[in-house]
């Protein structure tokens, strides 16, 4: 129908570039800062929050004179089977788990 559902803003102190979303079945939203290297959930009444704000996102930053390297996390994907996320951080090429339940990511 094209009419929004609702609009959550999403909390932020410090530059933020909200980048790709996932959904889970319980249809909480997953988004990626790739500015701040973090990901927020937004849950079904519209509530957001800082979900995982990992150290492993931020280590072995690249070169600052690379090409692109504030493009940090990027690419979001909802694994139903085990329950977690797949990011993708395009400035270093990592990919990490993180549990969608606790936010504990992995490389």
């Amino acid at each position: 129908s094209g009419n929004r559902l609702f609009l959550s803003p999403l909390p932020t102190d410090e530059e933020a570039l909200a980048n790709d979303v996932a959904v889970d079945y319980n249809g909480n939203a997953y988004v990626t800062n790739s500015i701040g290297n973090y990901i927020w959930k937004v849950n079904v009444k519209g509530e957001a929050s800082i979900f995982s704000k990992s150290p492993r996102f931020t280590e072995h930053p690249v070169d600052r004179d690379t090409p692109y390297s504030y493009i940090g996390l990027n690419g979001i994907a909802y694994v139903s089977s085990g329950d977690y996320l797949l990011v993708v951080q395009s400035n270093t090429g990592k990919v990490f788990k993180v549990d969608a339940d606790d936010g504990t990511a992995r490389h």
